[in-house]
């Protein structure tokens, strides 16, 4: 991935912990705490663009995450969460979703 903007992240992990963004040079622009002994995955940076969403507290602008839980390889649940920076962590709101068979 050299010459490009990726995330390196454990594979078993949450709410950012043990994420860093690396920048095309190599350089880290956002580190979390490391993850001893955590077996890591590499993914390309793909940015979101900002959005506005009602909450309990008034209208919040971030970028929302979608995931999805596999349990013995079938999606078992679809969540999204909408964070203020560019990594969710442990400030996101879980966004209401609906999901029709």
């Amino acid at each position: 991935m050299a010459g490009q903007r990726y995330i390196k992240k454990p594979i078993f992990g949450r709410e950012g912990a043990g994420i860093a963004i690396v920048e095309p040079d190599g350089a880290t622009s956002y580190e979390a705490e490391e993850c001893d002994d955590c077996d890591l995955i590499y993914q390309q940076f793909v940015p979101s663009v900002d959005v506005q969403q009602e909450t309990d507290n008034g209208e919040a602008i971030g970028k929302y995450t979608y995931s999805c839980f596999v349990i013995n390889g079938k999606a078992s649940e679809t969540f999204v969460r909408l964070q203020p920076g560019e990594i969710t962590g442990v400030e996101a709101y879980f966004v209401p979703v609906l999901d029709e068979i």
